[in-house]
């Protein structure tokens, strides 16, 4: 039986991250360096939790499968798909924003023709201010690209402050 393998600890100025919350699958360091997001499976569901570099975390969704977080390049913000369990993630997701120091999150997408669509696996592309993802609108599953507007979506979620 193949034993299994960790990735090394990651540290920052000598601060070690807690071996847990390595294990968990999809992580991404933010683009500044201060903070990791990673997927967590807990019982039949997948949450999105945060640590910061002194090793404090905490949940940012619980519940439901959330996959694939990737950082916006403000290191504030972040995208995921969002699906539910007994369903294929592939096929039966939406794409989600969130305001990692706020908490407040909606959809990428609002129109009512596109939540009946699938859009999933969501990739921050910083230097080009795009978002690159997958999505059933022409039927078949195919590359789509969202342009920097969706930096309007984000309204209502900035820092109180």
């Amino acid at each position: 039986m193949p034993t299994k393998r960790h990735p090394p600890a990651l540290s920052h100025e000598g601060r070690r991250f807690k071996s847990h919350q390595l294990t968990h699958s999809e992580r991404g360091c933010s683009p500044d360096g201060k903070k990791l997001i990673y997927v967590k499976e807990i019982d039949h569901g997948r949450s999105l939790w945060i640590s910061n570099m002194d090793g404090t975390t905490r949940a940012l969704v619980d519940g439901g499968m959330n996959l694939i977080p990737s950082w916006l390049p403000d290191s504030q913000y972040i995208v995921w798909m969002g699906a539910q369990p007994e369903q294929d993630p592939a096929r039966k997701s939406q794409i989600h924003l969130m305001n990692t120091e706020t908490g407040e999150s909606r959809r990428l997408f609002s129109d009512p023709t596109q939540l009946q669509l699938s859009n999933s696996m969501p990739v921050v592309l910083p230097k080009r201010d795009l978002i690159a993802f997958v999505s059933s609108r022409s039927s078949d599953m195919r590359l789509w690209v969202r342009c920097s507007e969706w930096k309007q979506r984000l309204a209502g979620l900035h820092s109180r402050g």
